[in-house]
């Protein structure tokens, strides 16, 4: 595909690496061309190392034992990852990506005496584990037959990504895949762009974290960001305990563990992966029954054909109300504190709810433990706490444009319960608007703002060269430039 910079539209390759599900594609097209699972198997050879020679070229060695000392944060670092996801104790050994179903081409490395961890790009909606991002582009680039170097690359970060990350993410871009051009924008900005508005209030509901968003003239508003940990990996954790206890206390089959000779043993094994392959059975059953009822306390009824699951190793479970109703998750209210993420070093407001009440409490403003920590907030409080701290003179526009995005959007019955939730909650003398795409640009909705903008004409002027980046330094460009 050509690109004429000085055109009046013009072709770039968007990317949106996700928690659970990359996109990738060429800008000014509807689509994506590829849809990557985030979540790699990696296999590592333990007798080679690479390690990178005089000239840059990385080079093959034998592993020493210095090799495989386990750094001193790990423990730390393990236990602020997600259940499924297990970071590497070698971080230099030689490794193999398993792209596609990585649960059944894992399964049969474990039955093989092999190993194999699951990894994902992103940890509680942060960019973590930058080997991952960095072999999604690649496949992504190896897929749709071009590279960074004959076209601008527009990158969709997190909207709360840190400046630091937003660095490492343009030395990936420029460094690593040798960019002409690149240009990083917020998720927030790109989902209100494919939603037709400049000004939103995006409300992103991800695997990892859902998060709402104020989106001014197409700019974050920072300090308005409400995020919390209740994403679509804890709907699937929910469901998962409700659908052991309908099994009788015993936790469903995976699906890699059925064969046609049958059920294979899976009992040995990492419960990390066990718990990954487990998760795929789970997610089928909550996007096939799940949903949200339109008001708190409104009764859901099952259809006669839709009463019962059949789980991938023929047993029968008769789905239950609290299974239908698991993505209700994503509004309930628990008696916890909620953690405002702002900006770096700077201290965020502590706010205490009562779920039974709906009354919140401001405390004086304080440090707050590192952003880490587990976070649980209901959907409305948190779009409450948006709006009330940003200008009031923007709450109206906001209010008007809540814009849906990501997959954890599409139960049936969001929109209308946040409607009602958020009407409940603010009793403001003007209403709210749900702006709620189709399912399938809500799933999309960052990538296709990222096709809309990197196509505009206009736009071409705000791309970073290469040029550029060599003279100023990545971090200096993202604070001086976007930050």
């Amino acid at each position: 595909m050509s690109v004429a910079m000085g055109g009046d539209e013009t072709g770039g390759f968007v990317g949106d690496v996700g928690t659970a599900v990359s996109k990738f594609g060429f800008g000014g097209e509807d689509a994506p061309k590829g849809v990557l699972s985030s979540r790699l198997g990696c296999v590592f050879d333990q007798n080679q190392a690479y390690v990178k020679g005089s000239n840059g070229v990385p080079l093959l060695r034998e592993l020493t034992a210095e090799d495989y000392k386990v750094p001193d944060d790990y423990p730390a670092r393990l236990h602020t990852r997600s259940p499924f996801v297990a970071p590497p104790q070698n971080q230099q050994c030689v490794a193999k990506w398993l792209h596609g179903d990585v649960s059944s081409l894992g399964a049969a490395r474990f039955d093989k005496g092999e190993s194999c961890v699951v990894r994902s790009p992103l940890v509680d909606g942060e960019l973590d584990d930058w080997d991952t991002i960095e072999e999604l582009w690649r496949e992504a680039f190896e897929r749709a037959k071009t590279s960074g170097a004959e076209q601008p690359v527009l990158a969709a970060t997190p909207s709360d990504a840190t400046p630091k990350h937003r660095a490492q993410y343009l030395e990936l871009l420029f460094e690593t895949f040798g960019c002409r051009a690149a240009y990083l924008a917020r998720n927030a900005t790109l989902a209100a762009f494919a939603a037709g508005r400049a000004s939103a209030l995006v409300v992103d509901c991800g695997a990892g974290t859902t998060s709402v968003v104020p989106v001014v003239d197409g700019y974050v508003l920072m300090k308005g960001i409400r995020t919390s940990k209740r994403g679509g990996d804890h709907v699937d954790a929910h469901a998962h305990e409700l659908l052991t206890k309908l099994c009788g206390g015993t936790e469903p089959v995976p699906r890699a563990a059925v064969r046609r000779e049958g059920r294979k043993t899976y009992e040995s094994w990492p419960e990390a992966f066990r718990k990954f392959t487990q998760r795929e059975t789970v997610r089928d059953l909550k996007e096939s029954y799940g949903v949200i009822p339109k008001k708190w306390g409104l009764a859901v009824g099952l259809k006669e054909d839709k009463r019962q699951f059949f789980l991938p190793d023929g047993t029968i479970v008769d789905v239950t109300t609290d299974l239908v109703r698991a993505p209700e998750q994503l509004f309930e209210g628990v008696e916890e504190e909620e953690v405002v993420k702002k900006e770096e070093e700077e201290p965020s407001i502590k706010v205490v709810r009562d779920a039974r009440v709906g009354q919140r409490a401001l405390q004086p403003p304080q440090i707050q433990p590192p952003i880490n920590d587990p976070v649980v907030a209901a959907l409305p409080e948190m779009v409450k706490g948006s709006l009330e701290r940003v200008d009031v003179d923007v709450r109206k526009d906001l209010l008007l444009n809540i814009v849906l995005s990501g997959g954890g959007s599409c139960a049936p019955g969001t929109a209308e319960r946040l409607h009602s939730d958020v009407a409940l909650s603010l009793c403001a003398p003007f209403k709210a608007k749900i702006v709620a795409p189709a399912a399938f640009e809500r799933k999309f909705g960052v990538w296709i703002g990222g096709s809309i903008l990197s196509s505009l004409g206009s736009f071409q002027q705000m791309w970073l060269s290469k040029k550029e980046y060599d003279d100023d330094g990545p971090t200096r460009l993202v604070e001086g430039r976007w930050d």
